[in-house]
C-alpha cells in the first residue's frame, strides 16, 4: 500500500517479512555502494518514477519488475566510497538516536502509569519547575 518506500538494513536483523516487501540486490554493477544505492532508491527522481508506475485501482503497487527496470548511473568505486565516508557517520547517529528514543519510549510507558497512579512519589524529589507547580 506503500509503492516506493525505501528502506535499508543497518543493524543485525534475523529475520524480516511481510508480503508486499521486496528485496532489491543489483546484479553485474561491480561494487555498488549500498548507501549510494539506498540514496538512489530515496531520490525525488526514483520516487516520482515509483507514483508513476503504480498501479492498481484500491491498493497501490509496485511489481518488483517494474522496480527493477530504471536504469542506474554507476559513479566510479572512488567516488562512491567518498559519498559513503561522508553518510556513515550521519547514519550511525541517526541509529543511535532512534535506538536512545525506542529507550526513552519504553521508559515513558513504565514510568507514566505508575506516575498517574501515584504509585510513584516524586514529591521528595528536587526538579526544578519554573514555577509551573506550587
Amino acid at each position: 500500500a506503500d509503492p516506493g518506500k525505501v528502506g535499508i538494513v543497518e543493524v543485525p536483523t534475523d529475520a524480516a517479512f511481510a508480503s508486499y516487501l521486496v528485496r532489491l540486490r543489483p546484479t553485474g554493477t561491480g561494487d555498488l555502494a549500498p548507501y549510494y544505492f539506498f540514496y538512489h532508491l530515496s531520490s525525488d527522481a526514483y520516487q516520482a518514477f515509483a507514483r508513476g508506475a503504480t498501479s492498481g485501482a484500491t491498493r497501490g503497487s509496485l511489481s518488483a519488475k517494474v522496480m527493477t527496470s530504471v536504469r542506474l548511473v554507476m559513479p566510479p568505486a572512488t567516488l562512491q566510497r567518498t559519498f559513503a565516508d561522508a553518510v556513515t557517520p550521519m547514519r550511525t547517529l541517526i541509529q543511535s538516536l532512534l535506538g536512545t528514543n525506542a529507550a526513552l519510549r519504553g521508559s515513558l510507558h513504565l514510568l507514566l502509569p505508575r506516575l498517574i497512579s501515584g504509585e510513584v512519589d516524586v514529591d521528595d524529589l528536587d526538579i526544578p519547575t519554573g514555577g509551573a507547580v506550587p
